[in-house]
């Protein structure tokens, strides 16, 4: 009888440990993995979205400094200190307006470059080597609205395009050199362009200023003819 007893006490004993230790498990809460925290994007203010969507369209060539009323070329290095709320740029150049002296220059060119902006530096240069001054680019690109067709290797010849008429500048030993397309005239007066180029004739000493003040006058004959 006592053997008997024991054993159901040890049985007992057994069923009530074990049912402790569940009960410990299930006390013990669960470890979850910490999820790997996502940063936070940085805020974009309206000003700042409204000057990269105007950056990102290569129409705009000009940017504008509401503040001090100063223009600048796309490009320009002083133009990135513009606040974005005083930031704006426009397409057309802005004529009478104040100009950045730092990339005056560049702003003419690039008008007469639009669709070849990745090349304005090696056009800067070209036009640097030809002694254009500022008031030629002006003539050039501004009022007469030149378009420039393409440059050597080297930078040592540049095709313009002058309303009809196309010209290839070419510096050579040290000289200047104009050549301007073919064309014959019919009887009516009509031109007809043909591949090729001549030599043209240049009055004065050859300077930059020279060469544009043919080109610009024999629109203004071929406008007449």
């Amino acid at each position: 009888m006592k053997r008997f007893i024991d054993n159901v006490l040890e049985k007992a004993r057994r069923i009530l440990k074990k049912e402790g230790h569940s009960r410990k498990e299930a006390e013990t809460p669960s470890v979850v993995p910490a999820a790997t925290p996502v940063p936070e994007k940085p805020f974009v203010t309206q000003a700042q979205r409204r000057r990269e969507l105007m950056m990102a369209k290569p129409s705009f060539l000009y940017i504008y400094d509401t503040a001090n009323d100063v223009y600048h070329d796309r490009e320009c290095k002083f133009a990135q200190a513009i606040p974005d709320e005083e930031f704006r740029m426009l397409e057309g150049f802005p004529k009478g307006k104040q100009f950045c002296s730092s990339c005056y220059r560049k702003a003419m060119i690039r008008k007469g470059i639009a669709s070849q902006s990745h090349r304005i530096n090696s056009y800067v240069h070209a036009f640097n080597g030809f002694g254009a001054k500022n008031e030629d680019l002006y003539k050039l690109f501004i009022t007469h609205k030149a378009q420039v067709v393409s440059i050597s290797k080297g930078e040592q010849a540049v095709c313009v395009q002058v309303k009809d008429d196309r010209w290839r500048i070419q510096k050579q030993d040290g000289k200047l050199l104009l050549h301007h397309n073919n064309y014959r005239v019919r009887p009516g007066g009509e031109r007809i362009f043909y591949d090729g180029f001549h030599r043209q004739k240049v009055e004065g000493s050859g300077t930059f200023t020279d060469i544009v003040r043919v080109m610009c006058y024999h629109e203004v004959l071929g406008a007449r003819k």
